[in-house]
């Protein structure tokens, strides 16, 4: 009937706020429904539903500007365009906190109408934990169309997951909330973004209304099914309130009283602090070595621990648990993460089905046991020094990061976790030894050892086979890795940067055909072996200050996917003639290489090549074919 009546008839139709591709198709099926010149637009939360439609042209909404904001705000709060004096800090806050949301200004401006400056801060406190119940209403249209899967991952957003890296958050919900659809649907229905960090952003009224409706569950915090606020937290551990609902726990310390400065640019005074003798928390964004260290002299006389993770401080809360079988009763909680509490948890009284574990700072010294079903354990900066003593089953455990654990000596016996696919050691500066079952990991896939360890030798055996970085970089006792390295098919990468008394790579390196990067800057080592050319899928040879290293292999040209050739501070005289093939490299690294004389001539034929150093080599004269180099900078 549509088709009929507008078929020839030039119009301008707006369907607006469509949620239903059923809409469309009976509304604006097609182009061809209406006359030449006709305008269709259509609004919409859920951009699938037009890629869907197969609609070409779609403008997303931006957040209004600054100045269009306060004007909006003001229409709304003032009835004009002007703010009074007594109003413009806490116009401010509110603008900050809405981030130009149109429909976030209106509401609030209009809420705010005629209140006095008391009434409006009053406001302010309370809604930066709760905004009204009319923003609510209004964001929750959004919610309720969502599937429940859907719902769910938007509640564990809101709760505990924005401002997260993607990947991170993916990883979570996929292998420890049991979520497999992913974020899309969310960010189709503008309820989140992804920034251009690759984190997740979600408004902050949006995350308000998230956890409104997880705190609507119940009263008591203990039946609900996430938990994330200190005060609700610090309720359910120390009543021992918790229940068979508790799902996921995020805890961070309490903190009194939070400072922060609107510009960017703005000059404060440390000596400012002194008078805030109840400060529990502050968090410090791009302060000077000299303000840090002037801050730390002016309040040296307060006990304080400093994470340099961001600059942030907190005084960790003491207490919240009381009894250690509080977490049994919590039985179905699947995620538990820690942060600067000092909380001593004692792991062998969590659920058996907890699937991740993070506690930054643990404070004891070695683990009794883990849950059966753990996947994931992160004790990031721990005071252990073990993880557990002799053959222990963990079939679940996937992921183990230790990274910063500095009072670490020796790893465990992995005999019992074979399905571990990730173990980080990163920065244990104390750690001396690898137990010999690390080499039997069948499923590993990361193995991280960077950062200055004590570390003198590495397994005998290397028969992980789905082992894809191997990460040794600035391990300075470190002289040798296994031949067996080279039966690794499925290396990837290779860091043994800084790893100063290395003095040679494995004749056979050629036969890790997988190989894509390898960075050997500041080792010893003499020589690159022979079977290099072999390595047809490398795309990063990193020799920066290798001194020893006076020539490379005359087939070096056979490694054809070489992006990145990294030769500055070397020894070496020359390039070898088959450098010519390498015709997909496209930066060239000569600088500090004083015995370096000249260029071959036929450079020229690297026609991707837009990066070339030559600083504080000896080379008087360019070769001519260089003219043909396009794409050089």
């Amino acid at each position: 009937m549509i088709k009929n009546m507008l078929h020839g008839k030039r119009i301008l139709l707006v369907l607006d706020d469509v949620n239903d591709l059923n809409q469309l198709q009976k509304l604006a099926r097609k182009r061809d429904w209406f006359g030449r010149g006709s305008r269709i637009i259509i609004t919409t939360r859920d951009k699938h539903l037009l890629e869907t439609h197969l609609i070409d042209q779609m403008y997303e909404v931006k957040a209004l500007k600054n100045e269009d904001a306060l004007h909006l705000f003001c229409s709304k709060a003032f009835k004009n365009k002007l703010v009074p004096d007594e109003y413009l800090k806490l116009s401010k806050g509110f603008l900050n906190y809405v981030a130009g949301h149109p429909l976030a200004l209106i509401v609030l401006g209009s809420f705010l109408y005629k209140r006095s400056a008391v009434e409006w801060e009053n406001e302010f406190e309370k809604l930066k934990e709760q905004p009204k119940l009319d923003v609510i209403r209004v964001l929750k249209i959004s919610y309720d169309g969502l599937e429940r899967q859907d719902q769910e991952i938007f509640k564990d957003t809101a709760c505990f997951l924005n401002h997260e890296k993607e990947d991170y958050v993916v990883q979570i919900l996929k292998n420890h909330l049991g979520r497999y659809l992913g974020l899309s649907n969310l960010i189709d229905k503008s309820l989140l973004k992804i920034s251009k960090n690759n984190e997740l952003w979600m408004h902050d009224l949006v995350e308000n209304m998230g956890r409104d409706i997880v705190r609507q569950e119940s009263l008591e915090p203990g039946e609900r099914s996430r938990l994330w606020l200190y005060k609700d937290i610090d309720h359910v551990l120390k009543n021992n309130t918790g229940t068979k609902n508790v799902k996921a726990m995020d805890i961070k310390g309490a903190k009194d009283t939070s400072i922060y400065h609107e510009e960017k640019d703005a000059c404060w005074r440390p000596q400012g602090l002194a008078p805030l003798v109840t400060l529990q928390g502050w968090v410090l964004n791009a302060l000077s070595w000299q303000g840090l260290a002037l801050l730390v002299t002016l309040w040296g006389w307060v006990q304080r621990t400093l994470s340099w993770e961001g600059f942030t401080s907190s005084k960790k809360p003491e207490g919240l648990l009381r009894d250690p079988n509080t977490f049994l009763k919590m039985y179905n909680l699947k995620f538990l993460r820690i942060h600067s509490v000092s909380l001593q948890l004692d792991t062998s009284h969590l659920p058996n089905g907890l699937s991740y574990l993070e506690c930054n700072d643990y404070p004891l010294k070695s683990l009794h046991s883990l849950p059966a079903g753990l996947g994931e354990l992160r004790l990031l900066r721990s005071k252990l020094k073990l993880l557990w003593v002799g053959m222990k089953i963990f079939e679940n455990l996937k992921s183990i990061n230790m990274d910063g654990s500095l009072e670490l000596i020796i790893s465990p016996d992995f005999n019992g976790v074979p399905n571990l696919e990730e173990l980080i050691l990163a920065r244990c500066s104390n750690l001396r030894r690898l137990h010999p079952s690390i080499g039997k990991l069948k499923k590993l896939k990361l193995l991280d050892l960077k950062g200055y360890l004590e570390l003198t030798s590495l397994p005998e055996k290397f028969e992980m086979e789905s082992l894809v970085t191997l990460n040794l970089t600035h391990c300075l006792k470190v002289k040798k890795i296994s031949d067996t390295i080279c039966s690794l098919t499925s290396l990837n990468n290779l860091y043994l940067s800084g790893c100063s008394k290395f003095d040679k790579l494995p004749e056979d390196l050629g036969n890790i055909v997988s190989l894509k990067k390898l960075h050997l800057s500041g080792t010893t080592i003499k020589e690159l072996p022979s079977s290099i050319e072999c390595l047809i899928g490398l795309t990063s040879l990193h020799l920066r200050d290798c001194k020893k290293i006076d020539k490379l292999p005359k087939d070096l040209g056979n490694v054809v996917s070489l992006e990145m050739l990294d030769l500055s501070g070397t020894a070496i005289t020359e390039l070898p003639l088959s450098i010519e093939f390498l015709i997909g490299l496209g930066r060239l690294h000569l600088d500090g290489c004083p015995k370096f004389v000249n260029l071959p001539k036929n450079l020229g034929n690297l026609k991707h090549l837009n990066w070339l150093c030559l600083q504080g080599t000896a080379i008087a004269v360019l070769t001519s074919s260089i003219e043909c180099m396009a794409a050089l900078k």
